[in-house]
């Protein structure tokens, strides 16, 4: 509506330029601030003020009972106060309508988005639960704008680290060969110096030992059958494999993530697994011409595009030509095919999954915080492939330092002390856990602090909103108490509350009309972070929401005597409340009704 307006006062052939329309930083400057007559002053040679002016008395009769007055401040900023209707009306739309937190994206997508994705190599670490957060508090941010999301875990069940997991089980099992070859000889040992052969005959010895030694011998032979045959090493493999995913997916499950779609990396080269290890294993059945999954699909592909060449035996993928800084290998002399060219055709896998319009759709993939150097070489792959390269977005989650008193929580593999996200999950619990990986932007490195998580005051972020929550909750139990019928304190009849005595001139009013400005800004807040990626943005606005409640429940009675004043304060505390719970479901955070 301004642009347009814009465009009928001054002649725009080419229509207004791009202006940011932002929420004001001080409650003098109004509600709403815009730089469109600054960016208006280059094309129009005028004084930017001067065009502020003519658009501030245009937009104040287009506008008309939605705002109290628009003003022109500074060089020429617009600063829009809203009218005490236009300030009522998300209360009463939050009230009244069914879903009254489901907007529609001006351009809604199809996508893909992948997060997580461990090796199935061991329990999930502390930086795949930031990742967790993160992915699954953004799809159901996308989701709120109209976006259609499909979450998905890549399984790297087929690359180098499945391959060294599965000879570290071979090389576990050959110890334990040995090993038990030592307990027959020390159980043997420790039974004689017991003294138990005492008035036993040489034949009752004899057969106290065949027996300890058969009972041995039977874990050797269960083992070695193992170890000798290979459908039955491949088998087990496998199995251990698949354990350690499901295992992967019951802390995913309990941490609030709404992951359906499982990708396996093994699909690539073959519809099983245990052939796909077994050519990982034996390095003469790797060949690409072995495969018959898409990786061939995606090879074939590329040399028909003619984005490949060969040297020294290897073929190389010509990422230069699309802005990589070196060309990258893709087979290698051996006959392998690499993490690019995997990782490419399971791209191009998952583009023909989601379907429909290419202009309609995404991809966003999360990576851990060691993945950086990789965002460019699959770019330039899928273009090579013939994908834009703007329709995959990378984000970068980043490391997490555990702190406990202050110090550095040691994690290491090499040491055997690392924390896994259900040993954190144990101690401060899924909501904490979920905002605190929330709170800073993806990439930025977070210190995570123990003692702070797991303390039940204002000093915990994640607790505090919680609480403000609580805290209407509690306010609706009093009223049921004090004698307000059931039927006036539903949305439906609160919708309908004059709301004027919201707005008066003493310190409650003021309170009121910043939680109303506060409740006009949400669906900007959410939509900003569907647009930027950020969820951090919603984790900030839920604790200034917070910190703007909490004083107003002390200072200020909501069940006063005025029956009018204390039903207009119950529908902004239900709004309040309904804006609350819905910020804190998109993070995957629960809203409880009492703590």
């Amino acid at each position: 509506m301004i642009g347009q307006t814009a465009g009928r006062l001054f002649d725009l052939p080419d229509g207004p330029p791009a202006f940011d329309l932002s929420p004001s930083a001080e409650p003098k400057f109004g509600h709403f601030a815009c730089n469109l007559a600054l960016q208006l002053a280059g094309p129009l040679k005028k004084n930017p003020r001067q065009i502020g002016e003519a658009l501030a008395v245009e937009l104040g009769k287009v506008l008309g009972n939605l705002v109290e007055r628009v003003e022109v401040a500074g060089p020429g900023f617009l600063n829009f106060h809203l009218s005490a209707g236009a300030q009522a009306g998300p209360v009463k739309s939050i009230l009244m309508e069914e879903e009254p937190f489901r907007w529609t994206a001006e351009k809604p997508l199809k996508i893909n988005l992948e997060y997580v994705s461990a090796n199935p190599t061991g329990p999930l670490l502390v930086v795949n639960g930031r990742a967790a957060a993160l992915g699954s508090a953004l799809a159901e941010i996308l989701r709120a704008v109209g976006h259609e999301v499909t979450e998905e875990f890549y399984v790297n069940d087929a690359g180098s680290q499945v391959i060294e997991f599965s000879k570290s089980v071979i090389r576990e099992n050959l110890n334990h060969l040995q090993r038990i070859g030592w307990i027959i000889n020390d159980s043997i040992r420790e039974w004689a110096n017991s003294g138990e052969y005492h008035e036993k005959t040489v034949e009752e010895i004899s057969i106290q030992i065949e027996k300890d030694i058969a009972r041995e011998a039977l874990g050797v032979l269960e083992v070695g059958k193992i170890l000798l045959d290979e459908d039955m090493l491949l088998e087990l493999i496998s199995y251990i494999v698949s354990s350690q995913h499901f295992l992967q997916t019951k802390t995913i499950s309990r941490f609030n993530t709404n992951i359906r779609s499982y990708f396996f990396e093994h699909s690539l080269y073959e519809s099983d697994l245990k052939p796909v290890i077994r050519k990982w294993i034996l390095p003469s059945e790797i060949e690409l011409k072995n495969c018959v999954g898409s990786i061939i699909k995606t090879y074939s592909l590329l040399l028909e595009r003619r984005g490949t060449s060969n040297d020294e035996g290897a073929v190389w993928l010509k990422t230069t030509d699309y802005g990589d800084e070196k060309d990258r290998v893709i087979v290698r002399s051996n006959g392998k095919p690499t993490y690019l060219l995997t990782d490419i055709a399971y791209h191009l896998d998952k583009w023909e999954r989601l379907g429909g319009d290419e202009d309609a759709k995404l991809m966003i993939d999360i990576w851990g915080p060691d993945h950086h150097g990789h965002i460019l070489p699959t770019k330039a792959g899928l273009q090579a492939a013939g994908i834009p390269p703007d329709k995959l977005e990378v984000l970068i989650s980043g490391w997490v330092t555990l702190k406990r008193g202050g110090e550095i929580v040691s994690m290491s593999k090499r040491q055997g002390n690392i924390v896994t996200l259900d040993e954190l999950l144990d101690e401060v619990g899924v909501d904490v856990a979920r905002y605190m990986f929330l709170e800073r932007s993806p990439e930025a490195h977070l210190d995570f602090d123990l003692d702070l998580a797991v303390q039940q005051s204002s000093e915990n972020p994640a607790y505090y909103i919680q609480y403000a929550h609580a805290r209407i909750a509690s306010i609706f139990a009093v009223a049921r108490e004090e004698g307000f019928r059931e039927d006036e304190l539903g949305d439906d009849s609160l919708a309908k509350v004059d709301l004027t005595p919201l707005f008066t001139d003493d310190d409650a009013g003021e309170r009121q009309r910043e939680l109303l400005r506060q409740i006009v800004y949400y669906p900007g807040v959410v939509a900003g972070a569907a647009a930027s990626y950020a969820p951090q943005r919603v984790t900030a606005y839920l604790h200034s929401l917070a910190g703007l409640f909490h004083p107003y429940y002390k200072k200020v009675k909501v069940l006063v005597e005025d029956r009018g004043t204390a039903l207009a304060r119950l529908a902004l505390s239900r709004a309040l409340r309904k804006v609350l719970a819905h910020g804190l479901g998109l993070l995957g955070i629960s809203a409880p009704e009492s703590m």
